[in-house]
């Protein structure tokens, strides 16, 4: 089950907003922050990732760069890289909540379900209702088996309108439910399936309970 939980244009936009007026206009760090942000905004990692370089010459604890750094690294496919220089940066601003979603979501991506919970949780803390947290949450409890955990995220996933007719929402309730209570998850593949008929993730998973947690052989091969 994987969910669309990161956009980069919405995340540099918050760049924007950190960077803009932490310096003088005419100071090189400023300057070079700002231009690594447009470069990301338009997609150009490597030109984005070489300014933020340049930035750490002049000041090797600038977390603004390191954030720059890790989302250029991780989009340039070097995962473990830009792990550690999210790290870096939730160590020099811990009080903020970029740095940590940024550290959950690419230790997420790195497969590290353990250490992006973590993160994540830090992030939380800071904006408790934003979807992309709750989403990465949701999963990576997923992901290391605490079912009961999981749902309490889907559940406030529910609290925002675009998601209670969503199959995302109705299937993830499903998965945390299908070890503990079968039928239960069920109820809620079945709302998956009225929302969106001919979703391919729904109907795998009404496949897959139907063979392995209720015994129904003939309507597992039926979906």
């Amino acid at each position: 089950m994987k969910g669309k939980f990161f956009c980069p244009a919405a995340v540099m936009a918050a760049f924007c907003i950190l960077t803009c007026g932490c310096s003088e206009p005419a100071a090189p760090v400023g300057t070079l922050l700002n231009r690594a942000a447009d470069k990301a905004s338009e997609g150009d990692w490597t030109g984005a990732d070489q300014l933020a370089k340049q930035v750490l010459k002049q000041d090797k604890n600038n977390a603004d760069a390191l954030m720059i750094r890790a989302l250029a690294r991780n989009s340039l496919d070097s995962r473990n890289e830009a792990a550690e220089y999210a790290i870096q940066a939730a160590k020099l601003k811990p009080d903020h909540f970029l740095p940590h979603y940024i550290q959950g979501m690419l230790l997420s991506k790195n497969g590290k379900p353990d250490l992006a919970l973590r993160a994540l949780k830090e992030a939380r803390r800071f904006r408790p209702d934003d979807i992309n947290t709750l989403i990465l949450l949701a999963e990576n409890s997923v992901a290391v088996k605490r079912y009961k955990e999981a749902a309490g995220y889907f559940k406030l996933l529910a609290g925002h309108q675009r998601y209670r007719t969503s199959p995302y929402l109705w299937n993830g309730l499903g998965i945390c439910h299908a070890v503990s209570s079968p039928q239960m998850a069920l109820r809620f593949f079945r709302m998956a399936e009225r929302y969106a008929p001919r979703d391919p993730v729904t109907v795998l998973n009404l496949a897959v309970l139907h063979d392995s947690y209720l015994r129904r052989k003939s309507d597992a091969r039926h979906y």
